[in-house]
């Protein structure tokens, strides 16, 4: 079976792909499988926005962001910055720019 090199366009890693489709190897010195399978949490019900004032993304830190677009308070200040470009809002799901601090 013929063998090609492919890269993750999200990460870069390279692979080894084979014309067999039977799955591919990583490059030397890199990971050996691509982990266990993982579910997805549920999504935050609506009500949880006024729930103690924590994120919304990590239910840990006291909310200091709102979204610009809807304007909901929603994120701490790391996830905040971690989804600085703009998303979805997990209370109404508008999509939004980015964030102002309250």
């Amino acid at each position: 079976p013929a063998q090609t090199t492919v890269s993750c366009r999200f990460c870069g890693i390279q692979a080894m792909a084979t014309s067999e489709g039977a799955g591919m190897t990583f490059a030397a010195g890199t990971k050996d499988h691509d982990g266990a399978a993982s579910v997805p949490a549920p999504a935050a019900p609506a009500a949880a926005e006024g729930s103690e004032g924590a994120c919304l993304y990590c239910r840990k830190a006291p909310k200091e962001y709102e979204t610009d677009g809807c304007g909901h308070e929603a994120a701490c200040k790391k996830c905040a910055m971690k989804t600085a470009t703009g998303g979805k809002c997990k209370v109404c799901g508008q999509m939004f720019p980015g964030w102002r601090r309250i």
